[in-house]
């Protein structure tokens, strides 16, 4: 994985990753409730989800068009409860509802709903059971079911709304959640987000490595633009 089609004894070997035991790690992750923690035993949580089936969806892409290589080999094998995962990562969206948002200063949300009963004005997303919807998981979340093949599951208009409406500053910027300040790790996550809902005013969007395939292709001239290049090579 680590030295591509170098052989051993060429310039440039080094001693590989064990992708079997990488991926047994990663499937000893998943939980009772389909999400995945640091171990069985821990909290489920969404960015996990992401880290675990972007490791696996990066073992399953080949070294070329060429490489011969069963399609979803390494999820499948990492994720033994697929359903559970995807159940997980659809219990994370959520309707907002502005007036309960100002009512309640502690960090546990109790504005979740069962599906039938959402308002689809704006739906946000949260990362573990009871929390308040925060703009990077819109990301951690769509960015996920992408991967698996199942971006429909998102609402894709009112979740677009929720980013553009609620956590989008007025000076430029996403922040956290409604009422805080633009950061640039919240920024560029909500347009990463927007870029995988498939956002026309944004570039093409390499989900597995996070960033703007423009910016991919071109990262050795890139350099100029330094560490704010990956968010510059979002837009058009």
């Amino acid at each position: 994985m680590l030295r591509g089609d170098v052989k051993e004894g060429d310039e440039g070997w080094v001693e590989d990753l064990n992708v079997d035991e990488m991926i047994a790690h990663i499937k000893r992750g998943q939980t009772y409730d389909g999400g995945v923690a640091e171990s069985s035993q821990h909290e489920s949580h969404a960015g996990y989800a992401y880290c675990a089936i972007g490791a696996l969806s990066l073992l399953d892409r080949p070294l070329d068009s060429t490489s011969p290589h069963p399609p979803e080999e390494a999820l499948k094998r990492g994720v033994p409860d697929r359903e559970g995962l995807l159940h997980f990562l659809a219990s994370r969206s959520f309707a907002y509802l502005a007036k309960e948002e100002e009512e309640d200063e502690v960090e546990e949300n109790f504005l979740e709903s069962k599906a039938g009963e959402l308002d689809l004005g704006h739906i946000g997303f949260n990362g573990r059971w009871n929390k308040k919807a925060d703009t990077c998981y819109c990301w951690w979340v769509g960015g996920t079911l992408a991967m698996l093949g199942n971006s429909t599951i998102i609402n894709v208009i009112p979740s677009r709304r929720y980013l553009l409406d609620i956590t989008q500053h007025r000076i430029g910027g996403f922040s956290k959640s409604v009422g805080g300040p633009p950061d640039m790790y919240h920024s560029y996550l909500g347009l990463a987000a927007l870029a995988t809902m498939g956002d026309g005013d944004l570039k093409e969007f390499d989900i597995r490595n996070s960033i703007s395939i423009t910016w991919l292709n071109n990262r050795h001239s890139n350099s100029d633009f330094g560490p704010f290049g990956p968010a510059l090579a979002l837009s058009d």
